[in-house]
């Protein structure tokens, strides 16, 4: 569970265009990916532009190269913490461990070491969306101020189907079917629903994807699969369902 998740803090903090609402042009939308143990040298965006060791030489994330491309990327960025929950408390809080006290993978009796990203945004007009695997396991979405969610916790809830949401694993395990390997696509659609739903209303708003990609077990479409089974393997990186789970 060793987390570098800085990276995707790096390359898809993506501001949109201002909404285009009454007198709303100073409150961009935003919208946040956060990527599951993404190494800095996971994707085929090259980090360091006078180094071709900063990219991986087998994986391909076109998505990826075109935000960076676009914006910015930051080549000496630390996670506040190397695993899941300490990290994702640090970023929902904007703190480090040391203040939120979170340093652990499990649920504690903290209510919060301040206000969450939504408590912030949702004052000011925003609506706030959470999709995705949480890390914030002892604080609901309601009560970080999320209007709008559907989360899960806890890494297997990514790998299997019957894990009801918020919840931990049941003792039938059902894997995920093929079509939604590691939950991307349905979590991927709920933020596009959102995004719907905002387009109609012309609020400003907060999305936070957040993925149990590209954290094992490897999942990824037979499509997907097939398409690196048929791509000759790199120096660094070989491993190919890890590679169609990536891209």
């Amino acid at each position: 569970m060793k987390n570098t998740k800085w990276l995707a803090l790096a390359l898809a903090i993506g501001v949109g265009l201002p909404t285009a609402g009454k007198g709303e042009s100073n409150r961009p939308n935003v919208v946040l990916f956060f990527v599951d143990d993404q190494s800095w040298v996971g994707t085929s965006v090259q980090m360091k532009p006078d180094d071709p060791e900063t990219k991986s030489d087998f994986f391909e994330t076109p998505a990826l190269e075109a935000m960076a491309a676009a914006g910015m990327r930051f080549t000496d960025a630390y996670s506040t913490a190397p695993i899941c929950c300490p990290s994702r408390t640090a970023l929902e809080f904007g703190q480090t461990t040391a203040r939120t006290r979170v340093t652990f993978n499990a649920r504690n009796n903290s209510t919060g070491p301040g206000r969450s990203i939504a408590q912030t945004l949702a004052p000011a007009g925003y609506v706030c969306g959470r999709y995705g695997k949480t890390g914030v396991d002892h604080i609901s979405a309601d009560e970080l101020g999320y209007a709008e969610h559907r989360v899960w916790r806890g890494n297997t809830a990514g790998d299997y189907d019957d894990v009801p949401v918020g919840d931990h694993i049941s003792a039938n395990k059902k894997r995920l079917p093929e079509d939604n390997p590691k939950r991307t696509p349905e979590i991927t659609r709920c933020g596009i629903e959102f995004l719907e739903r905002r387009a109609k209303d012309e609020q400003p708003f907060f999305l936070y994807l957040s993925y149990f990609a590209v954290h094992v077990f490897s999942q990824a479409t037979p499509e997907m699969i097939a398409k690196y089974q048929a791509k000759k393997p790199g120096v660094k990186h070989d491993d190919i369902t890890y590679a169609a789970m990536t891209e």
